[in-house]
Order: C-alpha cells, then sequence, then structure tokens
C-alpha cells in the first residue's frame, strides 16, 4: 500500500516501475521470473518485532547463496550472510536500534548502565546487540534483569537490577544486631547512569512507574522505538514521562507534521495506521532507495533522507538507519532536534535523489 501510493504520487523518483514478486517459492523462481526487468523488489514482510516468516527468511538465505544473480534484489529481511554483488538487504531491526541506543549514551558520557528487558528471544536479540555495542564502545553494563511480558508487577525484577534487597538484607541485619525498631528506607546503588529499556507500550506504561515508585525517578532511561504506538495518547503517555527514545522521522512527525505521502496514506487508510505505520514507511523507502542502493554502497559516508530514517549502505549491503530521538513529555513526544551522525545530500547524487521526499 505505501509504495502504491509513492508510484501514484511521485513520477520523477524511480524512473523505472519496479517489479514485485509477493510469493516466491525458490530464489530461481524469483530470478526467472524477473529476468525481463532490469531491478526487483522482492518483499519479505518482516514484523514490527524485526523477524520474519520462517521460510521467507530462508529463501532470502537462499539468494545470499547464491552467487551469479542476474537482476538487483532489494530483500525486505537480513540474514547474518554476506550478499552478492546485486543483493540488498532492508529491513526494521531492533539490533540496530539498540546500536543506536548506546551509542547515544557513550555520546553523552553515560558509560555506566542497567538493562532491563522481555525474557523472550526478541528481548535477548535486542539485549545482545546492545551489549556489544555499548562495550565495544568502553561502556559496561553493570546489572541486566529480565521481565514477563504477561505481569504486571515488576517490583522484583526492580529491585534486583538496583540491588535494593541487599539494601533491605543489611538493614535486617542491622536491626537484629541492636534489637531496637529503625527507620528504614531502601537505597539503590549509586554507580548506573541511566537505565536501557526495551519494552512495548503496554509493559512501558507500566515500568516507568514503578521505578518512580522506586526513587529511581532520576536515571535516565532510554528505549527504542518499540515504546510508542506513533498515535499521541497524553492521558495514557505520560506514565512514560522522560523516557528518551529513537525512531523514524514517519512515526515521530505522523500527528504533527507528516510528510506528503504519510498524509496520503493516513487519509486512503486511517484505521490502519495505529498498528502498520512503520512498515508503510518501509515500503515508501524499499520504493525510493532502488535507483541509489549501488551510489548508496560506493559512497558509505553518505545519506539518504528516508521517512525509516537516514540511509545509508555498509560493506555488507544492509541498508542501515540513521534514527530521529523524542522524549515524553506530559504524555507527548517532544522531538530532540540534535542529530549525532549529521544528514547531508552528496552533490554527485544521482540525479533523482534531488526529489527524494523528505520526512
Amino acid at each position: 500500500d505505501g509504495q502504491a501510493v509513492v508510484r501514484r504520487k511521485d513520477n520523477v523518483c524511480v524512473p523505472a516501475l519496479p517489479a514485485f514478486f509477493q510469493r516466491p517459492e525458490q530464489p530461481s523462481d524469483v530470478v526467472v521470473e524477473a529476468r525481463d526487468h532490469g531491478v526487483v523488489l522482492m518483499k519479505v514482510p518482516p514484523d514490527l518485532a524485526g523477524s520474519a516468516r520462517p521460510g521467507r527468511q530462508e529463501l532470502v538465505a537462499q539468494l545470499a547463496k547464491s552467487p551469479n544473480l542476474k537482476v538487483q534484489m532489494l530483500a525486505l529481511n537480513a540474514v547474518d550472510i554476506k550478499a552478492p554483488d546485486r543483493l540488498f538487504y532492508f529491513r526494521l531491526s531492533p539490533e540496530d536500534e539498540a546500536w543506536q541506543v548506546a551509542e547515544r549514551a557513550i555520546f553523552e558520557n553515560k558509560f555506566r548502565t542497567a538493562v532491563f528487558t522481555p525474557d523472550n528471544p526478541w528481548g535477548a536479540k535486542v539485549a545482545r546487540a546492545f551489549r556489544e555495542r555499548y562495550t565495544a564502545l568502553g561502556g559496561t553494563i553493570v546489572e541486566a534483569r529480565s521481565f514477563s511480558l504477561t505481569q504486571n508487577d515488576y517490583s522484583a525484577p526492580i529491585r534486583k537490577l538496583f540491588n535494593m534487597d541487599e539494601s533491605r538484607f543489611r538493614f535486617n541485619g542491622i536491626k537484629a544486631t541492636l534489637g531496637i525498631k529503625l527507620q528504614f528506607e531502601p537505597r539503590r546503588r549509586q554507580d548506573i547512569d541511566f537505565v536501557f529499556v526495551a519494552a512495548f507500550p503496554a509493559q512501558a506504561r507500566l515500568i516507568a512507574p514503578q521505578l518512580r515508585f522506586h526513587q529511581l525517578g532520576d536515571l535516565p532511561v532510554y528505549a527504542t522505538s518499540h515504546i510508542y504506538t506513533g498515535i499521541e495518547d497524553p492521558t495514557r503517555d505520560a506514565d512514560m514521562n522522560g523516557i528518551t527514545f529513537c525512531d523514524m522521522p514517519w512515526n515521530l512527525l505522523l500527528e504533527k507534521n507528516p510528510s506528503v505521502v504519510a498524509s496520503a496514506i493516513k487519509s486512503e487508510w486511517p484505521e490502519r495506521m495505529g498498528g502498520f505505520a512503520r512498515l508503510y514507511a518501509l515500503g515508501v523507502d524499499a520504493y525510493n532507495i532502488i535507483p541509489y542502493l549501488n551510489w548508496l554502497k560506493s559512497q558509505p559516508a553518505e545519506r539518504l533522507s528516508g521517512q525509516t530514517g537516514s540511509l545509508s549502505v555498509d560493506a555488507a549491503h544492509r541498508v542501515r538507519r540513521n534514527l530521529h530521538w523524542g522524549r515524553f513529555v506530559n504524555g507527548k513526544v517532544v522531538i530532540l532536534q540534535e542529530q549525532l551522525v549529521p544528514t547531508k545530500q552528496a552533490n554527485n547524487a544521482p540525479a533523482a535523489a534531488l526529489n527524494t521526499p523528505q520526512p
């Protein structure tokens, strides 16, 4: 749907209409069907948690092992296999977002953290990506705990995360030794600069107030985009006040200053925008980036302004997104203007790049 809207509204950005093959079963099927086209966009739909159907991911893996692709392909997924020359990966990766949280924290001289993530494979994947990048940049993870997505009370893992149970244990020991009535106020550990939380809105709206309840409100909290629905809801989101998170421009600007394409999609399918906004943005960028893949690959320091972020292509043929940042204030998202990696338009960009829709 996102690509369809772009095609109707933009007759300049993409010089030739790409072919779309929705349900290929084997890599050879794709290549044979596409051999009369110059560019192929192979759709391998991800979900918002960053994965795809196993069968589709296996197809991408087979394509990655094909050394002689006859056409250029953009797979909306990625595998841990270096792509051949004509294959590129583009996905909404939660690991990439965890990396950017780590980079921002180090940029702000926050070198010690506590990590709080779900106790499922997705949470483990995000925590691992954050750990790898944060420690590589010189940061230290002082403590890490997980929580269940099905529970509402996070007091126990929060107390363990900040060693509050040890504070209680010390108090009980002193009380038993002295044998007198004492006042007690639990104290958290003081060697943490911020908390990294990976959670969805339902959990984040509970975690943030419970952090404040345990007198942790002075600690900065950083999160990935998954805590934000993309729809302003001040009453419910007020519980997340103070949380800083990264997200794509499309989502951060959707309520106040949407792009032309986002406005068109919102007008045509208003009931779908809540749950699928990020996937629409992925479709738009997947369509618009096709003519510039080789240019971006040859210019790794350059960025193309997109709906999902500032786009670049790395040596492994992965489309990387530099995200924007927001913070909850009075239940609404305030966009933080600073960019850790400035976006610029190169003078030698393909001509159509100058017509790429801006967020």
